[in-house]
């Protein structure tokens, strides 16, 4: 009785190690070719870079993170995620989360000055008089 359970537990596990070989030869490996290349930017220098999916992949593994990854002109970690306006084909960090990253072409959409801040001007005569008060 004891012998069943045995061989019953190394069939299961044998059985187990052929499902997960037979599961895992078939993944694809990531590709390094042309087509799967992207536009990345560094922030501190400004340089614009291609990364194939692969080169994207080693590079994720190695520093442990998805962006900001290595510029290949200065070395720093700031490269992100770069694209190229339509219109006037500049380059610009598309992640808001980026430092300088804007949503849209920089040069073609300027960011307006914030409403919010105030705006040093000179006081009306109305205001002068409810600050004698």
């Amino acid at each position: 009785m004891k012998s069943l359970k045995i061989v019953l537990i190394v069939v299961c596990l044998a059985g187990a190690a052929v499902f997960f070989w037979m599961n895992t030869r078939n993944v694809d490996s990531i590709p390094d070719n042309p087509d799967t290349a992207t536009n990345w930017m560094c922030a501190t220098c400004k340089s614009v870079f291609l990364l194939s999916a692969s080169e994207v992949a080693d590079e994720e593994r190695k520093l442990g993170q998805s962006a900001p990854l290595t510029c290949r002109a200065c070395a720093a970690v700031q490269a992100y995620r770069a694209m190229q306006c339509v219109k006037c084909e500049t380059f610009y960090i598309f992640s808001e989360e980026a430092p300088g990253g804007a949503a849209r072409c920089p040069v073609c959409f300027p960011t307006p000055p914030n409403r919010n801040s105030p705006v040093e001007t000179e006081p009306e005569e109305d205001e002068l008089e409810l600050l004698r008060l």
